[in-house]
């Protein structure tokens, strides 16, 4: 449910731009009382869909904490997460993001339109992720902006523990997610607001329902791979 809330309120963002409602009446309109009004539901759905994946990941720390090499791993691990949270809250020097990724939606809230900018030839690129920058910068700052960047690596290990897990067992699986935050070039970009890791979020789920297509002939986990994929340019 998280990646097709992410997906819309993206949706939402870029049409609102569109006419010119990138301000903070129209989105406390659209992402405020609308919401609680029609998504209660929902909400509760993506609060049980997160207590899961973290009740999933402790319950393999149990089973972790007998191996030794696994409980140094872990470690390590838990302090690069918390070290790159602190990150998250630096002011944002890296370039693509002061030139594209955080640039654009700034100038989206400053007018309050989502146009392409001539010259800036990344306004012409799919900006997904950077309508949901849009979001944070217009309510926050930058620091929100690379906040979600980092939810969406977590996400990323998360849908990974969970695709592993059902060959694997859970200690191989939570292995395979520290494996993958721990690469340095993931979690280097993990407090920078890029779009990279909301792209390995969409692709590595897409692929995980579509082992589960292959494993099962199930044409609706096919279409989510297909949806996850389009998502994900």
């Amino acid at each position: 449910f998280q990646a097709i809330g992410f997906f819309l309120i993206s949706l939402l963002i870029f049409l609102a731009g569109v006419f010119g409602g990138i301000n903070k009446i129209v989105f406390l309109g659209l992402f405020g009382v609308l919401p609680a009004l029609f998504l209660r539901k929902e909400w509760l759905e993506t609060y049980s869909e997160t207590k899961y994946f973290i009740g999933k990941i402790f319950a393999a720390r149990k089973s972790v904490c007998r191996n030794t090499i696994l409980t140094v791993a872990s470690i390590l691990s838990f302090a690069l997460l918390l070290l790159n949270l602190i990150n998250c809250t630096l002011p944002p020097t890296e370039r693509d993001a002061l030139k594209y990724h955080l640039k654009l939606p700034a100038d989206y809230v400053k007018t309050g339109f989502v146009r392409p900018e001539p010259e800036n030839f990344f306004s012409f690129f799919p900006q997904t992720t950077e309508m949901l920058y849009t979001f944070g910068l217009l309510f926050f700052n930058d620091n929100a902006a690379k906040l979600l960047h980092f939810y969406f690596g977590l996400l990323t290990a998360a849908v990974i523990f969970l695709m592993i897990k059902r060959f694997a067992g859970g200690t191989i699986a939570l292995l395979c997610a520290i494996a993958f935050y721990s690469v340095p070039v993931a979690s280097r970009i993990s407090s920078w607001a890029y779009v990279d890791l909301a792209l390995c979020f969409y692709t590595i789920l897409a692929l995980r329902y579509f082992s589960l297509f292959v494993d099962k002939k199930d044409t609706g986990a096919l279409i989510i791979a297909g949806t996850m994929c389009g998502i994900a340019l």
